[in-house]
């Protein structure tokens, strides 16, 4: 069964009043979590870029985007000073397609975690954004086989140096900008 692609791009709504049960298409019918809003956008037919509009607040649960047949993702927050994203015991943002921006938004990894995993190549921008998080095991930045661009504006920054992490780390055929 092949499934129908979408040109334009998927806009979902999170907010912090917003409903999981919603559909996540407007601010009043906004989904409460990233993940729930990006799983009601690759639901059915599925368009090629999905943009999640955040709100302010702290939202937690991270985001899981693999499987998906998206080849593109903005996250977008209000800034990064109102809008965080977080998740414990998991990656925060795990990425798994080609293009990803996360653009005025906090990715705080707290537990040790990756802040931000990009393992399936592509091109992947931080833009006015702050990942920070525990030292821990695992960097918070971690990209495979891609480019990382890091705007003006973006820091990416650990602290309680108890663990091995590191800031960034990059494998495979991966450069940073």
């Amino acid at each position: 069964i092949e499934r129908q692609r979408i040109t334009e791009p998927a806009v979902m709504y999170v907010r912090s009043d917003g409903d999981d049960s919603n559909d996540g298409q407007s601010a009043a019918t906004a989904k409460a979590t990233p993940q729930s809003a990006f799983d009601e956008a690759t639901q059915g037919p599925t368009a090629d870029q999905v943009v999640l509009d955040v709100g302010s607040g702290t939202f937690s649960g991270g985001l899981n985007t693999r499987p998906s047949n998206v080849t593109s993702l903005l996250l977008r927050g209000v800034s990064k000073t109102d809008t965080t994203v977080t998740a414990t015991g998991q990656e925060t943002l795990d990425i798994g397609f080609h293009r990803f921006e996360a653009r005025d938004i906090h990715i705080d990894a707290d537990d040790g975690e990756n802040g931000l995993q990009a393992a399936r190549g592509g091109v992947h921008t931080l833009s006015n954004a702050d990942v920070t998080g525990l030292s821990g095991p695992a960097p918070l930045v971690s990209v495979n086989n891609g480019v990382l661009i890091v705007d003006d504006g973006t820091s990416i920054s650990t602290f309680d140096g108890n663990g091995d992490g590191n800031g960034i780390a990059v494998a495979g055929f991966s450069s940073i900008l």
